[in-house]
């Protein structure tokens, strides 16, 4: 439903983009101290709707048919990184 009509109703993908901005990256921005929390947590935003858009409407294999708990593992260890790993600048330099 919503995330396939988002990719082609600007009302559909506002919608979409405030329920990720109000329940999910508001929400993981507000839990780290680390530095540029915003743009962390937008990332894992990011990589939420993308992974459900290969998976749910674009049926990108081996997304699609992975299983759920392998997924969900593998998602969490790109999240730790973002919240984890030094960000770099546009320079390359880390970003404190």
């Amino acid at each position: 439903g919503a995330l396939r009509a988002a990719v082609t109703s600007d009302t559909a993908a506002k919608l979409v983009r405030e329920l990720v901005q109000e329940n999910a990256v508001r929400v993981i921005a507000a839990s780290t101290e680390q530095p540029e929390a915003e743009l962390r947590a937008n990332l894992i935003g990011v990589t939420i709707l993308g992974t459900a858009l290969m998976r749910h409407v674009l049926e990108v294999e081996p997304i699609a048919s992975l299983d759920e708990q392998r997924l969900t593992a593998v998602l969490a260890t790109a999240f730790a990184a973002y919240l984890g790993a030094e960000l770099s600048g546009p320079d390359g330099a880390a970003v404190a």
